[in-house]
């Protein structure tokens, strides 16, 4: 956790470099540059064992790494996309997304069970690598207005901000510190990668089954379905996840809550975006969101884990402070929507 305070530290501090960097050669080259440097981390991590150089030359990399991947690319898909396909559009991605994501896990889960994490790391890193090879024809597009910092601050949506903020703290409890439990129940990393593939590939199925239903209306119903959701598979997950086929019941559930939650949350983020005066600036400042949101809720766990009595997973409760948080704003936004129509 401590590891994790200090990359998003770090990735706060250095967002204005990475946005003049950004600025100065444009989306298209930015977003090719981000992949390919982002494919860096994982020999990077696959060094670390223990406090040393390497530990703390990933927390540098992966943190300037990181930015300069997600900031031009939220910005970017941002400025290409159709606000009223939106939905439609985030479900086709997420759907292709999840098949690589899905089978990252259990093939890496089983590559360092046999092989070691060496060659896990190198072959991320080459997929990587060999993605941007298909980011060559891009267009390039502007960002939007030139903002100084005091007209950014003045005139941006402040929403993404606190959408962001109330993200990166559910997903630290919900997700990250799920899969920390996971490996505490079982130990073996082909295990883990299977249980953390299946529900990832479930995900994705849902996610073509939901893809229009967010531009055709009915938000608020999603909205409340992700909610329902979000409070059962969270107790169950605290309460009676314990063995395998239990996780991958509560798992289920959860991916099910997390598809509806990804439906209303990220077309309405992108959309935001492509409505504000420049999208870098928006994502910049949404993004910084997500790393406070994601301190918090990881100084939290670290507080409460200083305590050799309390369990960990009894945390994962603390995620719907963030779902609600986010939940209340995307209800006001749909219905100012609504009755702008």
């Amino acid at each position: 956790m401590c590891v994790y305070i200090g990359i998003f530290i770090l990735r706060f501090g250095l967002r204005p470099f990475t946005l003049w960097k950004i600025e100065k050669i444009g989306l298209r080259k930015s977003v090719i540059f981000g992949a390919l440097f982002y494919a860096g981390t994982y020999p990077i991590l696959a060094q670390v064992d223990g406090f040393g150089f390497w530990l703390i030359a990933f927390i540098v990399y992966y943190a300037l790494a990181d930015i300069l991947y997600w900031l031009p690319f939220h910005a970017y898909y941002s400025s290409i996309g159709d606000n009223d396909h939106r939905g439609k559009h985030i479900a086709v991605r997420e759907s292709l997304c999840a098949l690589g994501n899905g089978a990252a896990p259990m093939l890496g889960g089983v590559l360092i069970a046999t092989f070691g994490f060496i060659a896990a790391a190198f072959t991320a890193s080459a997929v990587a690598i060999v993605s941007t090879f298909f980011l060559r024809d891009l267009p390039e597009i502007s960002s939007g207005k030139s903002l100084t910092w005091k007209s950014a601050f003045r005139d941006l949506d402040k929403r993404g901000f606190f959408l962001f903020a109330g993200d990166g703290f559910s997903y630290m409890l919900n997700t990250f510190l799920w899969y920390i439990i996971i490996f505490l129940l079982f130990t073996e990393f082909a295990t883990v990668g299977v249980l953390i593939g299946l529900s990832i590939f479930v995900q994705g199925v849902l996610f073509l089954v939901l893809g229009h239903t967010f531009d055709h209306g009915n938000r608020q119903k999603m909205l409340l379905y992700m909610l329902i959701l979000m409070v059962l598979a969270t107790i169950g997950r605290v309460l009676f996840a314990v063995d395998f086929i239990t996780i991958i019941l509560f798992d289920f559930l959860m991916m099910l809550a997390l598809t509806f939650y990804s439906q209303c949350f990220i077309p309405s983020i992108y959309n935001l975006s492509k409505r504000s005066h420049n999208r870098l600036w928006f994502s910049l400042f949404s993004e910084a969101g997500w790393d406070i949101g994601a301190i918090m809720a990881l100084s939290v766990s670290l507080l409460f884990t200083l305590q050799s009595t309390f369990e960990i997973r009894y945390l994962i409760f603390l995620n719907l402070f963030g779902i609600f948080f986010v939940g209340g704003i995307l209800k006001k936004y749909f219905h100012k929507s609504e009755l702008s129509k």
